[in-house]
């Protein structure tokens, strides 16, 4: 079966507005799933300063030395590898 799909426009903020936003500032899990998006989301993150314990990202298979390298800098290891998504632990 064929999946259709709709068009549609969206506002979109950086990271750093959504935190003005946001109440909570201490993220033990992160889930970043955005289409393409989610290297640039990453990287507009401290995950030290949002006390990130585990993070899941999808990368879709691309350049996932990056995000393992990334991560690394805030003391995060790769635990697994599950289908399109990078599972990082502290």
């Amino acid at each position: 079966s064929h999946n259709k799909f709709t068009r549609t426009k969206t506002k979109c903020i950086t990271f750093k507005q959504l935190m003005k936003q946001s109440k909570g500032k201490v993220f033990d899990l992160i889930s970043i799933d955005a289409e393409g998006a989610d290297y640039c989301i990453l990287t507009q993150m401290d995950l030290r300063l949002l006390g990130c314990e585990m993070l899941i990202i999808e990368t879709n298979h691309k350049e996932n030395e990056k995000y393992i390298e990334y991560c690394a800098g805030y003391g995060m290891r790769l635990y697994k590898h599950v289908d399109e998504n990078l599972i990082f632990v502290k």
